[in-house]
């Protein structure tokens, strides 16, 4: 699938790619959020709870999104890098994309909550308080 990395350059491409590609895992991610929350119903009765429900998925798909950026990075770059000098420089870059890719997972859902209409699913995710 790939060839060793036995290069500087070549190491620099791959941390560069692999900020991308954690970018586009957390976009992916936003997206199956936003798909969670609408398929959850509203729950019948005078006080819904659904709301907690899918406020708890957007926290777990969170989760589920750092280790798979992580699990992306190790079994995609990590394991074709030759030069162990290489392997420990990248090790660096494999723990801080997935970090930076949740916080952008974070970022991006919270936004879009916050800036779809009063009364959604996805607005009942983060609710805005009632003073």
């Amino acid at each position: 699938m790939f060839k060793p990395i036995k290069s500087a350059p070549e190491l620099s491409q791959v941390i560069t790619s692999t900020y991308l590609y954690d970018a586009a895992i957390a976009l992916l991610f936003v997206l199956i959020m936003i798909l969670v929350a609408n398929m959850i119903l509203w729950q019948p009765g005078k006080i819904d709870r659904s709301g907690n429900t899918r406020r708890l998925w957007f926290f777990i798909l969170m989760v589920i999104n750092f280790f798979t950026c992580l699990a992306f990075n190790y079994f995609a770059w990590y394991k074709f890098i030759a030069v162990p000098a290489f392997a420990s420089k990248y090790s660096v870059a494999m723990i801080v994309a997935p970090a930076v890719a949740t916080v952008f997972y974070f970022g991006l859902g919270f936004i879009l909550v916050k800036a779809s209409r009063i009364g959604t699913k996805l607005q009942s995710i983060f609710p805005k308080k009632d003073r």
